[in-house]
């Protein structure tokens, strides 16, 4: 059963380890990892299951993936919105 949109907006609480983060749909978020470096995407939440794209440099969208043991703990902790 999907979220209503007003849910999915709002956001899912996501548990990766012993650490938890939310994610709303719709929206772009950055984040930082000293191996990786700075990435940003963007995030839509189809049913209960959050997918995120990364977006490149130029602005392009990359393909959907699913989020469990996609980011590392310092990449959910430097996690910010985007305008």
């Amino acid at each position: 059963m999907a979220l209503p949109v007003s849910a999915a907006r709002a956001g899912l609480r996501i548990l990766q380890d012993d650490f938890s983060f939310v994610i709303c749909h719709g929206v772009r978020y950055a984040i930082f990892d000293s191996v990786r470096g700075a990435r940003v995407f963007e995030c839509r939440i189809d049913g209960r299951l959050p997918i995120v794209a990364f977006i490149d440099d130029q602005g392009r969208r990359g393909p959907w993936v699913t989020i469990p043991k996609l980011f590392t703990i310092e990449e959910c902790v430097s996690m910010t919105p985007q305008p």
